[in-house]
Formats: structure tokens, sequence, C-alpha cells
């Protein structure tokens, strides 16, 4: 690889680089790669964490509500929903980060690129899953802290205009961190792809 373009690649990332090798500066140039791709992970961290969390909760509420079958029956399938978000993640993260460790580092970068890229194109089905689950989810809490049946509290005319409430709220609040998270996921591929772009001139 030519010195130059490393250099530019790496740019100020050493007061001494004139006098790096080549070679010193590969490396380099990887562990910038690793720290751009360690804040890709830290989103996957999170929402995985959170996905099991809301998973466990889901869990215990419904065996305390047992008895309530309509509330069974909701936090079942929202656990099945959580459920599949929590291992897509896993899986997807498994992908990213341990599938190729073996690879070049060009084609390292664009393995990582494409699946990144993947994964930006399922935010729109993952807002709607999120809008979905928000009003489920609500109810879950709702009923399991007022300490009545699922079916008096959805049948409850009182109870509408909280109801519609939060479902605007919070179909709002998950754009708004679906939306900030892919912008943020959006400025890593970019990193990415410029590192690929300047690693590809070099052949």
């Amino acid at each position: 690889m030519k010195r130059d373009n490393l250099q530019d690649i790496w740019h100020k990332g050493s007061s001494n680089i004139e006098a790096q090798s080549s070679e010193d500066l590969k490396k380099l140039l990887e562990k910038k790669v690793v720290k751009v791709m360690r804040k890709h992970s830290f989103i996957d961290y999170i929402s995985i964490s959170v996905g099991i969390t809301l998973f466990v909760l889901l869990v215990y509420a419904g065996i305390k509500r047992a008895n309530d079958t309509y509330y069974l029956i909701n936090n079942v399938v929202l656990c099945f929903v959580v459920a599949v978000f929590v291992v897509s993640g896993i899986r997807s993260h498994y992908k990213i980060n341990y599938n190729t460790m073996s690879l070049p580092l060009r084609d390292w970068l664009r393995y990582r690129i494409n699946e990144i890229s993947k994964s930006q194109e399922m935010y729109p089905v993952r807002y709607f899953f999120a809008i979905l689950m928000i009003l489920p989810c609500y109810l879950s809490f709702f009923v399991y802290s007022i300490n009545r049946s699922f079916l008096d509290v959805v049948t409850n005319q009182a109870f509408f205009p909280a109801f519609l409430i939060v479902f605007i709220s919070g179909s709002f609040s998950s754009l708004l961190a679906m939306r900030n998270i892919s912008l943020y996921k959006k400025k890593i591929l970019k990193n990415l792809k410029k590192m690929y772009d300047q690693l590809c001139e070099q052949d």
C-alpha cells in the first residue's frame, strides 16, 4: 500500500507519522476501523439489553397475572415479537463482528459495509413493528400496575384518551429514537466507506 494514502486515512493519528513504516500505518488504520466498529457495537449492546430487559419484565408480569387470560395472551404475543428482535440483533451483531475475523482488511471492510447497509434498509420495518408494540406494552404495564383485569381496562372508555396520548407520544418518540440511531449508523457507514475507497485506490 502507498504510504501517502495511508497517511491520509490516518490523518493526525500520530505525532510522529513521518517516521512510521507502511506496515505500521496499516496497523494504525486497522485500529481506527476497530474503533469505529466499537461505536456500532455499542448501539447493538444497548438495543439487545433493552430487549432482554423488556422480555424478562413481560414474562414476570405474565406469571404474576396468569389467571387473566387476555392479559396473558397480550404478554405472550409481545414476548414473541421482542424475542424475534433480540435474536435478530444478536445474529446481526455476530455476523458483523465475529463471522469474518480472518479476512484481509479490505474484504473485512467490504463485508461490514454490506451488512450495515442491509441493516439500514430494515429500519422502516423495525419502526412499523415498534409502533405496533407501543399500545400492547403500555397496556401490559398499566393493567399490572392498577391490578385490574385486561378486559376491564380495554373496554373502559375512560381510558381511551390516555391510550391515544400514549400511542401518539410513543410513536413520535420511537421515530426520533430510530431516526437518531439511523443517522448515527449512517455516519459510521460513511466513515467505513471512505476507508474502503482509499484502500481500493491502492490496487
